[in-house]
């Protein structure tokens, strides 16, 4: 039997991505980052700035949003190239979300936000961990079903 790619796709972007949040509050509140990836959901509706309830809880929805899309995206890339190396799959794919997510799109002006070199540096970590955490939640996903 076939598993919804849809549903536990998105429950492993869901997963991933609080593993993701996990790691990244904590460089934020230390101070070594200035943005988090709330933020950067911000930026792209207005700028990073949480000056309101309104866009700390759009941006969190849309961070999650675009974290379930991706765990969809990652099971159809996982099934149709086989299950195997699936944690270092999920690193290659994070530091590719890394790139376009806090790369491409921030500084082509997609993205209203503004990154330095530290932020973009710190940034990367939490990414690859989203990517590892997304792929290791469809494997386990894969294997229980």
């Amino acid at each position: 039997m076939r598993k919804d790619v849809i549903i536990f796709g998105s429950l492993a972007g869901i997963i991933g991505n609080v593993v993701k949040l996990i790691v990244s509050l904590p460089l934020y509140y230390a101070g070594l980052i200035d943005k988090t990836y709330i933020h950067i959901a911000s930026g792209y509706y207005s700028n990073e700035k949480m000056d309101s309830i309104f866009t700390v809880i759009n941006s969190t929805l849309t961070d999650f949003f675009y974290a379930a899309f991706l765990g969809v995206l990652f099971y159809i890339v996982l099934r149709y190239t086989d299950m195997k190396y699936v944690k270092l799959k999920g690193i290659l794919f994070g530091g590719f979300v890394h790139v376009v997510n806090n790369g491409v799109l921030i500084f082509e002006g997609f993205n209203k936000a503004i990154f330095d070199n530290p932020n973009a540096f710190f940034l990367m970590f939490p990414t690859i961990i989203f990517g590892l955490s997304t792929c290791w939640a469809i494997e386990r996903i894969e294997k229980e079903h």
